[in-house]
């Protein structure tokens, strides 16, 4: 029952656990304006500070002010998820919708693959 119910707080200790455990395999937080923001992918990006590890190893940033930032999980150890991040230019000489376009995608990776997902604009 208490693996249910619990405080955000005590996940961080679990989260920084795994940052020592699984030091290659470390999470990255992002910085971002707001949750929904980060939701929908747009600050996916590392350049300027924007992104850093979670837990020990992080990279001490000197700034006037605070940020917040944005991360992904899963339920358990190692806790890392993967952030893929597609985009996509669409050029006609035909004035067409997004509807009449249809999109799929595929990803190959090193263990895993996955064929014909279908993109939403």
């Amino acid at each position: 029952m208490d693996q249910i119910v619990k405080c955000s707080h005590e996940r961080s200790i679990h989260l920084f656990i795994d940052s020592l455990v699984n030091q290659a395999y470390q999470s990255w937080a992002y910085r971002c304006s707001s949750k929904d923001a980060f939701n929908k992918g747009l600050c996916l990006s590392c350049r300027k500070n924007r992104c850093n590890k979670l837990g020990y190893g992080v990279n001490k940033i000197r700034s006037a002010r605070s940020a917040k930032m944005y991360l992904k999980t899963r339920d358990m150890m190692p806790f890392k998820v993967f952030h893929y991040q597609i985009k996509l230019h669409l050029f006609s000489d035909k004035n067409m919708t997004l509807l009449e376009q249809p999109v799929k995608v595929s990803l190959f990776g090193t263990t895993d693959e996955r064929d014909d997902i279908s993109v939403t604009v």
